[in-house]
């Protein structure tokens, strides 16, 4: 390999380190230019995942104000029914399903938030891993440019040191 085409190797090996230096910077700007946001929601969903009644119900509010509505029109239509036992039963099980429909809203708050966390944990795991696998793969190119630049130098120098040597047998006296 001549000097031009070692330096045109070192050149290309060059690019490509700062193609992979630059997807390693872009990987961890996005990172940090999305961490503020990554933070706020981790932290609403571990406090739901954690139990955190205040926000739970704000995190299930609009939840909770379709099933008050819905309930609300279901207590008129018992109200409307004649006064006597079957409308007090009737009432005693609207009040129950409602007491199960709201349990089971804060409980799929507490859910949604740990199912949630966790899914952003996994996210930005990966992120940042394909960030860095990126820029691996790009040093790696490199590595294996220069592997082939060194591979092509010992060839050369070989195919050097048999001609050097083919020269000297024939000026050898005998």
């Amino acid at each position: 390999m001549g000097k031009g085409a070692a330096r045109r190797a070192d050149a290309a090996a060059d690019k490509q380190a700062d193609i992979a230096n630059r997807q390693l910077d872009i990987g961890e700007a996005l990172l940090k230019a999305a961490e503020p946001a990554r933070i706020q929601a981790q932290n609403t969903y571990m406090g739901l995942s954690k139990g955190n009644v205040p926000g739970i119900e704000k995190y299930v509010a609009p939840q909770t104000n379709l099933m008050s509505m819905q309930f609300a029109q279901a207590k008129r239509a018992v109200e409307q029914m004649p006064p006597g036992g079957a409308r007090d039963a009737a009432m005693r099980d609207l009040n129950l399903q409602m007491s199960r429909a709201k349990s089971d809203i804060l409980t799929g708050g507490v859910a949604e938030g740990t199912t949630r966390l966790a899914s952003m944990g996994w996210g930005g795991t990966q992120a940042g891993v394909g960030a860095y696998g990126q820029a691996s793969s790009g040093y790696g190119n490199i590595a294996n440019m220069y592997s082939q630049q060194a591979s092509a130098t010992r060839q050369a120098l070989g195919g050097l040191a048999s001609t050097v040597g083919g020269l000297g047998a024939g000026f050898m006296p005998g």
